[in-house]
């Protein structure tokens, strides 16, 4: 079921290029959808119009509405698309990471949308865009069906997991075979239903819904094996900032990862810790996406706040977090001076920190050594 939502554009359409942008969302995630596209929107270079195409799962009229006015003001026509879930159940698995039918919708993109679309752009809704997109759009596929990130936690919560599980008659998975994250895809869509990319992941999917921590993520990368780009870590940042001795950037200059954790272009909150939950450890990004939230028709939202015990917890663990991205960020990866006087001064405020993280980290690298990490998120 097709609905379209037009918006006059400001720039008219005479001499605007267009991009094709695809989201998924269900109506628990509708708030980030509009904070999402608002940030994409206000950063798009001048003579852009996007065509957006909504894949959504239960979303009530109501908030189509707030969605649809926090857009309002830009050159943006919306089509929203309501794919039957009938067809993913068996592939759905309700439980864990990424266990929600609307996560799945990606894999339908290629059935979907018109056949006239030839070539999208994806973006998960848990991401804040901090740069202009539409260099994106011009970037070759040079045989490629999709363009993607390579995860930043590949060898530690990915290639090795895949490589235990028995893929046959597929080829099997091994632990240096390389691993994109699925927040940001630019897809060729015709090479895309070519190859019946969707159909074969969601068959794989559903096989081994048990075996899979990432799901359509996982079921993506062993598909697209050898049929895939990599593109700028900037593109789509992810990372859990507890856990930063794993993430991966080979061959990156120290000017380049400077400038990378700085101003990423697209920021994606990979973890369970999101920015509009109450619990949230990524304090280097949270206020970028409460600030273009207030600028969306969900304005009035309030992130819930813990306390008591709960509250104290925050603290700790949060301020524990911070120096760990400080510390890793301007210490080990980068060696960035500016980073590392943000550590200083924050550390000045809470001097209790200070004995308070060693024990964190050793707990939580020994607690990270004794369990079998399944997917990290």
């Amino acid at each position: 079921r097709f609905e379209k939502d037009r918006c006059p554009s400001p720039l008219g359409t005479k001499d605007c290029r267009t991009i094709t942008l695809v989201a998924a969302t269900d109506e628990a995630y509708a708030l980030p959808l509009a904070v999402m596209i608002r940030s994409t929107l206000e950063n798009l270079a001048e003579g852009w119009h996007v065509d957006l195409f909504v894949l959504a799962d239960n979303v009530t009229e109501g908030t189509k509405a707030k969605i649809k006015a926090s857009w309002a003001a830009f050159s943006i026509n919306t089509t929203w698309i309501h794919p039957d879930v009938t067809g993913i159940e068996n592939a759905v698995s309700r439980t864990g990471y990424a266990g929600v039918p609307a996560t799945y919708f990606r894999l339908m993109i290629g059935a979907l949308l018109p056949e006239k679309v030839h070539r999208a752009i994806y973006l998960d809704c848990d991401m804040i865009v901090n740069g202009d997109i539409s260099p994106l759009w011009d970037m070759p596929f040079d045989g490629a069906i999709v363009l993607a990130v390579p995860d930043a936690y590949r060898q530690k919560f990915h290639t090795k997991r895949l490589a235990e599980v028995n893929l046959s008659p597929l080829p099997a998975f091994a632990p240096d075979d390389d691993y994109f994250n699925a927040g940001v895809l630019v897809i060729d869509l015709a090479a895309w239903r070519a190859a019946k990319v969707g159909e074969r992941a969601l068959d794989v999917a559903e096989k081994h819904k048990a075996d899979f921590a990432s799901r359509d993520q996982d079921a993506m990368n062993i598909i697209l094996r050898s049929q895939w780009a990599p593109l700028h870590p900037t593109w789509n940042f992810h990372e859990l900032p507890q856990n930063l001795s794993a993430w991966q950037s080979e061959g990156r200059r120290t000017d380049e990862l400077r400038a990378l954790f700085r101003a990423p272009k697209i920021v994606h909150f990979a973890t369970g810790d999101k920015p509009w939950k109450a619990v949230c450890f990524h304090s280097t990004h949270q206020p970028v996406f409460l600030d273009v939230l207030a600028r969306t028709h969900f304005n009035d939202y309030e992130v819930p706040k813990l306390r008591g015990v709960n509250g104290l917890y925050q603290l700790l663990i949060g301020s524990c977090i911070t120096v760990n991205w400080h510390l890793w960020r301007g210490l080990f990866h980068a060696r960035d001076p500016e980073i590392l006087r943000r550590l200083l001064s924050f550390i000045v405020k809470r001097p209790w920190v200070l004995p308070l993280y060693p024990l964190w980290a050793i707990y939580t690298t020994l607690r990270d050594g004794m369990r079998h990490v399944r997917g990290g998120r």
